[in-house]
């Protein structure tokens, strides 16, 4: 509020009362274009989203028994390879020790295989391949060409703040529901599944990596899962998604 000029008398200030301001237009409800457009202008944009053909994660798993370490690589469109180390447990009083283990999955966009430093590589079925969720660029991006179906429920209220909310059916019938901060139009949370069997993934600590906002936290219930390395446009080959004894 300015200052009122020191030769504006009291009388004026009567005569004159200001009339009150109008008060502001409740703006539009966006809409779903503007809420995915937003959503990937705040990922660096589309073109940039695209230009990326390769992703390289590492972390660890923190609450469980036995800590994990993890290695995924993901190449377009939808070739993963991970690689999940259960590090050694030393023998305690009255318990046995647990030695490491290292198992490997991969999908190459046509066939899934799994196979561990014991066992010999296997295929995997159909809900397992499901599972590993290889899709590169997440069902947000071409969803429609990927026969997934994107609904905006507008914005709710979620773990005690506001969200814009995106209901995703994937083309084999699966739901997640997406929920982004109102501010950053960043993804805070997910819900896998609807009602009570839906299981939540919280986002947390987003950190820059070549100029691609990418969370380093992700919470499971009581499971804490935490990158540690990001590497984007990796060096890759297509024998690193076909089984093998590496």
């Amino acid at each position: 509020m300015r200052l009122l000029p020191l030769l504006l008398t009291a009388g004026l200030l009567q005569a004159q009362a200001p009339v009150p301001a109008a008060p502001p237009s409740p703006s539009a409800p966006l809409t779903l274009d503007q809420v995915l457009a937003k959503c990937f202008d705040a990922q660096g944009g589309l073109a940039r989203l695209k230009a990326i053909q390769a992703r390289r994660i590492q972390g660890h798993i923190e609450g469980l028994s036995q800590p994990i370490t993890f290695d995924q690589l993901n190449a377009r469109p939808d070739r993963i390879r991970l690689v999940t180390t259960l590090e050694a447990l030393p023998a305690a009083p009255g318990t046995a020790g647990v030695p490491a283990s290292t198992q490997i999955k991969t999908y190459d966009g046509k066939t899934g295989w799994a196979w561990s430093n014991t066992e010999s590589p296997r295929k995997l079925a159909p809900e397992e391949v499901q599972v590993l969720d290889a899709d590169f660029d997440g069902p947000l991006v071409d969803a429609e060409a990927k026969g997934n179906r994107i609904e905006y429920l507008g914005e709710q209220t979620f773990q005690n703040q506001q969200a814009l909310v995106l209901k995703v059916t994937l083309k084999d019938k699966r739901v997640q529901t997406l929920y982004l901060d109102p501010k950053t139009y960043l993804k805070f949370a997910q819900v896998n599944g609807e009602g009570k069997a839906g299981t939540e993934l919280d986002f947390w600590d987003y950190q820059q990596v070549q100029g691609i906002p990418i969370a380093f936290t992700v919470i499971i219930g009581p499971v804490s899962v935490r990158l540690d390395k990001v590497e984007l446009n990796p060096p890759f080959s297509d024998a690193d998604f076909r089984p093998s004894k590496k």
